[in-house]
């Protein structure tokens, strides 16, 4: 399989909109989020499911785990929970953008549960979720053993590695669990896995292989597979110099005068006096005129005149808090 025309190679492939490049006029924009009960099989939409108010659902994008997104934190009360499979059923989170023409759509995803556990209460169940995307499914052991010798070959026995990823994942495309584009690569496959390894590491082996990047389910829930490129050569989904807004976490100012150091302490660090030298120094003022003695450098104010006959004694500032 082979990426279709017209299709984006990245995890951002939700058409572009301008309701997400916020005018100069505006700090902010407001969304509101539907989460849709499917079945995993038929993509049938079940239903809508709500979380309970007293969670916070987190959406988790890690591109340094194998499963890369998670969905964690979210609670359903009693309808809900009677209304989902845990098996058979995912969850997908849409965002709800509006606009003047209407309500946009954003899918985020689909997800499938990790664990469930249901608090068995008076007025019924509630059940509390961890969900992971579909990657879920082929980070499962192998029950026996893989080989990359047979498959698609470039002639001497070498097998085209986009023939053996086909390969490795055709159980689970024929039972309809999951969808995948691959990019072509000219490369070869060589290795053999042993049962009980799990098939999305055998994947991401064979991905290194094909200078692949690492394989992540998008937005629509394919798994996408693409070849490795130089950034510099590849042309952003989304321009963010298109408009004068910046991107930024909230500003917010901090102040730590209560744990500033307002007394230095200095010591004498030579080992050649018989006497040791000890000396402070209090900040009464904070003004830019105000010059402390460098860390670790020579001590030569009103202390070192002081004590002129040691004066040559290297010296070294302590900071006490």
């Amino acid at each position: 399989m082979t990426v279709l025309p017209g299709v984006p190679r990245f995890l951002a492939n939700s058409p572009a909109s301008a309701v997400l490049d916020i005018s100069d006029a505006l700090g902010q924009r407001t969304a509101t989020f539907r989460y849709d009960l499917i079945n995993g099989l038929t993509g049938v939409i079940l239903g809508t499911v709500t979380p309970l108010r007293t969670t916070i659902p987190v959406l988790t994008h890690n591109t340094g785990n194998t499963i890369v997104r998670s969905l964690t934190g979210i609670a359903f009360g009693r309808d809900d929970t009677a209304a989902m499979n845990p098996i058979t059923d995912r969850i997908v989170p849409v965002m709800l953008l509006p606009t003047t023409a209407g309500t946009l759509e954003f899918p985020l995803g689909r997800y499938m549960y990790d664990s469930t556990s249901s608090a068995i209460t008076t007025g019924g169940n509630l059940a509390s979720n961890n969900l992971f995307d579909e990657m879920f499914i082929i980070d499962q052991a192998l029950t026996k053993g893989f080989t990359s010798n047979l498959g698609t070959t470039f002639g001497n026995g070498v097998f085209s590695v986009q023939s053996v990823i086909a390969r490795l994942l055709a159980p689970l495309v024929d039972a309809g669990l999951i969808r995948y584009l691959i990019e072509d690569s000219p490369l070869p496959a060589s290795g053999s896995w042993a049962a009980g390894t799990s098939r999305a590491a055998v994947l991401t082996d064979l991905c290194k292989q094909g200078a692949y990047f690492q394989p992540w389910f998008d937005n629509d829930g394919i798994l996408r597979i693409i070849r490795s490129f130089d950034p510099a050569d590849q042309t952003p989904n989304f321009d963010f110099d298109a408009t004068r807004g910046v991107y930024r976490d909230t500003i917010s100012y901090t102040n730590d005068l209560l744990n500033a150091p307002n007394l230095y302490v200095v010591i004498d660090n030579s080992g050649n006096t018989d006497t040791p030298i000890v000396g402070t120094y209090q900040v009464t003022a904070w003004s830019s005129d105000v010059e402390l003695p460098a860390p670790g450098g020579a001590y030569d104010a009103d202390f070192a005149a002081a004590t002129a006959a040691k004066a040559t004694s290297k010296l070294q500032v302590v900071e006490v808090q």
